[in-house]
């Protein structure tokens, strides 16, 4: 399975949040990808993330404010994961297994449901991950 993290930057500066990723999916081999874009940010910040360009699978730089919402649609076609993981641009990496438990986490819970359902049939599972680091379940996956 194939995980695309999405951020999207504003006005930050995002580097120590990407290599910090990238360190865990190179130290782990996960099979991820790294994917940012920019909603307009002033020059400055612009200039200091430009430094991780070649770093990150794909970073976009738009030159009008979008929103968040247009964003998160914007990276449904960049992203080539089968899940995506959306993270703020001044999150930081408390721990060095994330990806990996987060990983782990969505395939103990699709196994679980998977043997739980007596048919082939839909089922409900959306990951959304709590300030704490709980994660919490709901949504659609159709098997």
């Amino acid at each position: 399975m194939k995980l695309s993290v999405c951020i999207p930057v504003y006005n930050f500066d995002v580097r120590e949040l990407v290599r910090d990723l990238q360190k865990e999916i190179t130290e782990h081999q996960i099979n991820a990808e790294i994917l940012l874009i920019d909603d307009a940010s002033d020059q400055h910040y612009i200039r200091i993330n430009k430094g991780i360009e070649n770093e990150v699978e794909n970073f976009v730089f738009l030159e009008k404010n979008a929103g968040r919402s247009q964003i998160r649609n914007l990276f449904l076609y960049y992203a080539s994961g089968d899940y995506l993981l959306f993270l703020d641009c001044d999150g930081k990496v408390a721990n060095p297994h994330f990806l990996k438990n987060y990983l782990s986490y969505i395939e103990k819970i699709m196994l679980k449901r998977f043997m739980e359902a007596e048919k082939f049939q839909n089922f409900n599972l959306t990951v959304t991950i709590c300030c704490d680091g709980d994660m919490q379940m709901s949504g659609k996956i159709f098997l």
